[in-house]
C-alpha cells in the first residue's frame, strides 16, 4: 500500500477522520493520474467521490453544482460544503487547482 493510501485511508493521528493531502509536481507528471487510480482502487471505501475540474473559476462552479444536483442540495459551493461536513467517508479530489484560492 502507498503512503498516500496509508495517510487517507488509515492515519491514527487525525482526530477528526478528515484528511488532506496535497500533491504537487510540474504539469505532466501524473499527479491527476495517481489521483484517479486512488479513486478506482478505493471506490468501495467511500459512499461518494467526488470530482472538482479547477482548472478556472468557471469549471470550479460548474463541477460544485453537479455535486449540489447529485446531493440533492441548493447549487453553490457553500452549501455542498456545509452538506459533506455533516458526512464521514467521502473524498473530494480538486484537479488541476491553480486558482491559489480556497476552494
Amino acid at each position: 500500500m502507498s503512503q498516500m493510501e496509508q495517510y487517507i485511508l488509515f492515519d491514527p493521528s487525525a482526530s477528526s477522520g478528515r484528511r488532506v493531502l496535497l500533491l504537487q509536481g510540474i504539469s505532466g507528471s501524473g499527479k491527476t493520474q495517481i489521483a484517479y487510480n486512488f479513486c478506482v482502487r478505493n471506490f468501495e471505501r467511500f459512499w461518494g467521490i467526488f470530482w472538482v475540474n479547477a482548472t478556472n473559476e468557471s469549471t470550479a462552479k460548474l463541477s460544485f453544482q453537479k455535486m449540489a444536483h447529485i446531493l440533492g442540495t441548493t447549487p453553490t459551493i457553500d452549501n455542498v460544503k456545509e452538506y459533506l461536513s455533516a458526512k464521514e467517508d467521502w473524498l473530494l479530489v480538486i484537479d488541476d487547482e491553480k486558482l491559489g484560492k480556497e476552494v
